[in-house]
């Protein structure tokens, strides 16, 4: 028979509920705040998603734009028209000095030039607060 501190423990574990935590309005992973070599662009394929599906703000990513300084394509990719590490020049959304960053896009075909090329404007996502979290705003492209 088990001790009174035993049952005392599974009296509290069957009490708890596996989904009761709740869910904060406001979302912006802690965690994922810095940089990691193991994230894209600083962010998690859930985050981006996220993001690229109108929910940039509760990630802490607001609109600005950004000019190609240039691009290497990254091997291997499945992608038909290949995934590229664009460097770009990110205009500050807050009107401070500019900075320069790295964001991968993939391609779904070769017309990925007219967007990659050196001195293209390009929407971007980026948190001011860490300049490693941008993607490609592709809903924003012209």
């Amino acid at each position: 028979m088990g001790s009174g501190a035993d049952r005392a423990g599974s009296r509290r574990r069957a009490g708890r509920r596996p989904h009761s935590r709740a869910v904060p309005r406001l979302w912006r992973e802690v965690e994922h705040a810095t940089s990691s070599t193991a994230l894209v662009n600083g962010l998690t394929p859930q985050q981006t998603e996220i993001a690229l599906a109108g929910g940039a703000a509760a990630l802490g990513l607001v609109p600005t734009t950004a000019t190609v300084l240039s691009a290497r394509e990254v091997q291997p990719s499945s992608a038909p028209g290949g995934t590229w590490d664009i460097a770009v020049r990110v205009r500050d959304p807050n009107g401070g000095p500019g900075w320069e960053a790295v964001t991968r896009m993939s391609f779904s075909s070769a017309s990925r030039e007219s967007r990659t090329a050196a001195g293209v404007e390009l929407p971007v996502l980026v948190d001011p607060d860490n300049r490693k979290r941008i993607i490609v705003d592709v809903p924003r492209l012209c």
